[in-house]
């Protein structure tokens, strides 16, 4: 029933915007057949999700990035795919894929000429904009600090979710034919998506299923060593815990501004609100914090107007902070394990990656004033969009936010989150390799996780304007130097316990590389193991 009071509800306000039936109305909540099943989301440590995170791209130096995203399923998909800045998680390119039943896309990230990173590929699925095959696409900086811009698009990660399953004459024409090509798409019925979204059935859209994997390598043209690995994936599952269907949450592909305060559909900082900071537009939703699973109803004591009654508008962030903060939850972490080879006689090194790909949806940076601006976790907004209503009291409130003042602050443009304690091992748990000896553990002074894909240059001192070892990342106070002590080889602990104990959306790797022999370089690659909250089940 609750799903129902929320379609229902939500519904009624989309009406009262004028958005429901319109030209380019969103489906998702606006009609109750476009409400899925699920109720939960939940990391699956298997690979295969609704929503997926590569941890990492990077075009910085001689590095290219390729990355394969694959349906598993007999049902076509209509995928968003979003690259993000690993400064601070700011857009610099997204578009649509059209997976067919079992299909596959390929593309591979490099430099451009002009500095920024480009995205080029030559495979045959059906995409909203159309790549030309082999041609590159530069990436975006309009959304990028000054400080950065193009060096920004040159490292991030890349989140990935099924909007859509899809069905009827748009399979048709996105499915490969003898030939290993899509049938048409330019077809009628495909670019209708991008001109009427009132009729969701009609245009061949249906809840989306799980079913989608990716992987990344990651390869020095030079050298070429590389390091690969796996998308992090989340699931939508009904209260059983069964993969099952999401809701429907496909936008046009368009640079056309939405027109109406957004706060219903996402919960990013800068989108949202009657003035937002950063104008948003169709290409700019759905993303991972707009409503994708149903029972996000509001509990007792939240979201009440003056007079008591609880304000479902499509201004009402509530719905996408609850979204955002299971997305999260789905991904915290207390605990991070790792290894880590800075071994002077092989040519070792070693660059830890942190992403925490949920932490857009509690605080950004508007560039402008270089200040942070957070998600407001305790307030909404009333049907008069703009208009501010006094919180219940903190103590009703259930403890959505997993970044706030307390955690969160600023290192020139960055966003570093503190609150961490590392520490060090080396093999023998007993004396540490190298001139300085001293006994294991030894627990690093200082650490934090600073960028939304910060990378860790294990044993490392970085000039100013430098460059990791081994990814080469160079954004500057996102590339950090962190002591390991003297350490040749060990493995790290780092303690992320987050505000209460909830710990922090950190997924990642660590990547190390050795030469004995100027002409060899060895690459390799291993994602970060965890430790999680008592009662996380996957």
């Amino acid at each position: 029933m609750k799903k129902n009071v929320l379609a229902l509800s939500i519904s009624a306000a989309l009406c009262g915007l004028g958005m429901v039936g319109s030209a380019y109305a969103i489906t998702d909540l606006g009609v109750a057949a476009s409400v899925g099943a699920a109720t939960q989301l939940k990391g699956n440590n298997d690979g295969v999700g609704h929503n997926l995170i590569v941890p990492y791209y990077t075009a910085q130096g001689k590095n290219a990035t390729a990355f394969t995203l694959t349906n598993t399923t007999a049902q076509g998909k209509a995928v968003k795919v979003r690259f993000r800045g690993a400064e601070n998680s700011d857009d610099v390119l997204d578009f649509q894929v059209f997976l067919s039943p079992y299909d596959v896309w390929t593309a591979s990230v490099s430099q451009a000429a002009t500095g920024e990173a480009m995205i080029t590929t030559t495979d045959k699925s059906c995409t909203k904009p159309a790549f030309t095959s082999g041609t590159g696409v530069n990436f975006r900086t309009g959304r990028l600090s000054a400080a950065t811009n193009v060096a920004g698009t040159r490292e991030g990660y890349i989140e990935i979710f099924n909007m859509a399953d899809v069905t009827g004459t748009v399979l048709t024409a996105i499915t490969h034919t003898s030939a290993g090509v899509p049938k048409d798409c330019a077809a009628a019925a495909f670019t209708a998506l991008d001109t009427d979204m009132a009729q969701a059935a009609y245009v061949g859209l249906a809840l989306p299923t799980t079913g989608l994997v990716a992987n990344y390598i990651i390869i020095n043209t030079t050298t070429g060593t590389s390091w690969s690995g796996q998308a992090a994936a989340t699931q939508a599952l009904t209260a059983a815990g069964a993969p099952t269907t999401g809701n429907l949450v496909y936008w046009p592909q368009m640079a056309t501004g939405v027109g109406v305060n957004v706060s219903g559909w996402t919960a990013d900082p800068l989108l949202t609100g009657v003035t937002p900071i950063v104008t948003p537009t169709m290409q700019d939703l759905p993303d991972m914090s707009t409503p994708y699973i149903s029972g996000l109803a509001p509990t007792a004591g939240v979201n009440f107007n003056a007079a008591g009654a609880y304000v479902a508008a499509a201004n009402d962030q509530w719905a996408a902070k609850v979204q955002a903060s299971k997305l999260t939850t789905s991904l915290a972490v207390t605990g991070v394990n790792n290894d880590f080879y800075v071994e002077t006689g092989i040519g070792g090194a070693t660059d830890w990656v942190f992403t925490m790909p949920t932490r857009r949806y509690n605080a950004a940076v508007k560039y402008s004033t270089t200040s942070l601006v957070f998600t407001d976790y305790t307030k909404t907004d009333t049907a008069v969009p703009g208009t501010v209503v006094a919180a219940a009291p903190a103590a009703a409130l259930p403890n959505l936010n997993y970044f706030d003042a307390t955690n969160s602050a600023l290192s020139g443009s960055v966003i570093c989150v503190s609150g961490l304690t590392p520490t060090m091992y080396n093999r023998e748990e007993g004396t540490a390799a190298g001139s300085s000896v001293t006994f294991s553990p030894s627990t690093v002074i200082t650490a934090s996780f600073c960028g939304e894909a910060g990378v860790w240059a294990l044993g490392q001192t970085l000039a100013a304007g430098g460059s990791t070892n081994v990814l080469s990342s160079g954004i500057a106070n996102v590339a950090q130097g962190v002591s390991v002590n003297n350490f040749a080889a060990g493995w790290l602990n780092v303690a992320t316990a987050g505000l209460g104990g909830r710990g922090l959306p950190v997924v990642g790797a660590s990547f190390s590389k050795a030469s004995s022999d100027p002409a060899k370089t060895y690459g390799w690659s291993q994602p970060h193991t965890s430790s999680r909250i008592a009662g996380f089940v996957y």
